[in-house]
């Protein structure tokens, strides 16, 4: 049934004097329950305004899923005749959640809509609102050369302000840096007397948003709770990992980003790759024989992949998943810190664990 609405909607909505004003009425609310319009921007606008009376005597729960098809569709002019035009209360529409707890913002952020996320910014939508999963419109988004502008615009709108440069990937990822540390919140003076300390790689090349704000933030937040010092990295250049893997001892070790048995990648440009780990790795100073470094990227688990370079090279026990999209929970326990890879579907999958004695690669 919804295939073969789709297909025709075109050519009936251009013709309503051929089908009739009110059948094509019919037929866009049919487009709007399932999901498929296929109007341009162009197309969507006029066919509003000439139907705005019948748009006007619609229920507010359909108006809702106009707004939110419209949103999604990047539909700019179709979308300043709903908020001028079509209704009373722009606020109870423009803050409207959806059965996911989304806001048109969040969708609209996520899409990379940015002229929409304007849009709704200057008509005083609800900036920090929150879906079912706790994410915000801001922390939703990863951060990448494609969504950075949009990062910005929403960080500004909530108060915080850093100045570095964004059209350049150096320059984003001290940004980056910036911006994971002030949502996350400074440690406290005692965490900062603590002897332990964590460091973290976030990438910024991220295809599928597997790596989000939120996801960043509640990495440095647990590891902040147990090991009390966390420093914060999206690195751009090999010279940039061994710098800091010389900074200080380090307790663990946190790697992000999308990868292979071969390598991790950070940027379009800059990926860790197995020939490179001796030259980097060898520079790794332990904070205790319990020192770990832990590789949250798909499929480095393998066996005579990268995880194996880096435990030998380092000298410290690594773990890592031979698992596609599988992602990681750490927990602060009463116990220490928990550390699980999860599927999709939330089921455990179990690390492999890469001693820091044995010899891979002889």
């Amino acid at each position: 049934m919804a295939g073969a609405i789709g297909a025709g909607f075109g050519a009936s909505f251009r013709d309503p004097l051929l089908y009739g004003a009110q059948w094509c009425f019919q037929k866009y609310k049919e487009s709007i329950a399932y999901e498929n319009l296929n109007f341009t921007d162009d197309e969507h606008e006029k066919f509003i305004r000439k139907n705005i009376d019948d748009f006007k005597r619609l229920d507010a729960s359909f108006i809702t899923k106009v707004f939110f098809t419209t949103v999604k569709k990047n539909h700019i002019k179709a979308l300043q005749v709903i908020l001028q035009e079509m209704i009373s209360d722009i606020n109870v529409l423009i803050d409207a959640q959806d059965k996911y707890g989304n806001t048109a913002l969040i969708y609209a952020a996520s899409e990379g809509h940015k002229e929409v996320v304007e849009i709704l910014l200057k008509n005083k939508v609800i900036i920090n609102a929150r879906n079912k999963k706790g994410e915000t419109a801001l922390t939703r988004l990863s951060i990448t050369k494609e969504t950075i502008e949009i990062v910005d615009l929403l960080s500004r709108k909530e108060g915080i302000e850093i100045t570095d440069d964004i059209t350049r990937i150096e320059t984003i990822a001290k940004y980056a840096n910036k911006l994971i540390k002030k949502l996350a919140q400074e440690t406290t003076k005692e965490q900062r007397q603590q002897n332990t300390a964590a460091l973290v790689f976030y990438p910024l090349k991220d295809h599928n948003g597997a790596f989000s704000i939120m996801r960043r933030i509640d990495y440095v937040k647990t590891l902040e709770r147990y090991y009390g010092r966390v420093k914060i990295k999206h690195p751009t250049s090999e010279e940039q990992i061994k710098k800091k893997l010389k900074q200080l001892k380090w307790d663990i070790l946190l790697i992000t980003g999308h990868g292979s048995s071969e390598g991790i990648c950070f940027t379009e440009d800059f990926s860790l790759l197995k020939e490179n780990i001796r030259n980097i790795f060898y520079h790794f100073k332990k904070g205790s024989q319990d020192s770990q470094i832990v590789l949250n990227s798909c499929f480095t688990g393998k066996v005579r992949g990268i995880a194996e370079l880096i435990a030998e090279e380092s000298r410290t026990k690594t773990l890592a998943t031979s698992y596609l999209r599988c992602g990681l929970s750490l927990k602060d326990t009463e116990s220490g810190l928990q550390i699980k890879f999860l599927d999709t579907h939330g089921n455990t999958r179990t690390p492999r664990i890469i001693s820091a004695k044995k010899k891979y690669w002889l």
